[in-house]
């Protein structure tokens, strides 16, 4: 089980200014884990970017934990069995195309339509299992979705949305979702959180990005859903600036 204590190797207890609750549940005989992550900053802080990247970081180094001491499993799956593997072209697109599921399923048609709730977390379940086979930590994830997918198949709404917002906290950050993109805002305090954001990415090689290139003919044809060849994935070099952040585009640290 992991303590607060052992937070320092990611980041010092004064950095982050936080207190940090990590519970680990365990679906025996699967050897299944659920971790959850909760962030309690202090003198009414906002739980912002910073503490985000520690909790993916966080989370990944624990499930990789789980997978090596006791043998980590998708839902009825070994991962040493989900083959072909999937590369980190397509791993991108489909983690782009979840994200746009995700947000799909915010809308209100996917709250009264459940045709097309279902149809969406039939995609969603789908992209997911090909990032998982990429990066085990999004099985968390998947099997949230198909919990999700099992509620709206009986009219479960409430049940539905609960094990969707689950999910949501366990997908990979895409960090235009907390950039503004409109140009008139990317000044005073962003600027500054801009940098703060490039100063701990340094770590990693370069940052993904995954731009949206369907036009508004194309999309309303396809009936409102993204087209996943219509993605373009491209690397961006550190630092990130704000010609980087735009409409239309995801972008993620490249950790898979």
């Amino acid at each position: 089980m992991y303590s607060d204590d052992d937070s320092e190797d990611f980041v010092s207890r004064d950095e982050l200014n936080a207190d940090l609750d990590v519970t680990i549940d365990y679906d025996f005989p699967d050897a299944t884990a659920l971790i959850s992550i909760e962030v309690q900053p202090h003198n009414g802080m906002a739980y912002d970017l910073p503490h985000m990247t520690l909790v993916e970081g966080l989370r990944e180094v624990i499930t990789t934990y789980c997978q090596l001491h006791h043998y980590y499993r998708e839902p009825g799956t070994l991962v040493s069995e989900i083959d072909p593997p999937v590369g980190a072209v397509q791993y991108y697109v489909e983690l782009a195309y979840a994200i746009t599921l995700t947000e799909a399923l915010e809308e209100d048609r996917a709250q009264v339509d459940f045709t097309r709730r279902v149809l969406l977390l039939e995609k969603l379940v789908d992209s997911l299992k090909r990032v998982a086979k990429r990066n085990v930590v999004v099985s968390q994830a998947l099997s949230c979705a198909q919990s999700a997918l099992q509620m709206a198949a009986e009219f479960d709404l409430e049940s539905s949305e609960e094990y969707l917002k689950d999910l949501r906290l366990r997908l990979p950050l895409d960090y235009v979702r907390y950039l503004p993109t409109d140009e008139e805002e990317q000044h005073g305090e962003w600027e500054e959180r801009l940098a703060k954001l490039n100063e701990d990415c340094l770590d990693y090689p370069f940052f993904i990005f995954v731009d949206d290139v369907q036009s508004a003919e194309e999309f309303e044809a396809a009936d409102n859903l993204d087209d996943k060849n219509r993605l373009i994935v491209s690397k961006g070099e550190w630092p990130l600036t704000w010609d980087d952040v735009r409409p239309r585009r995801r972008i993620f640290l490249h950790t898979a």
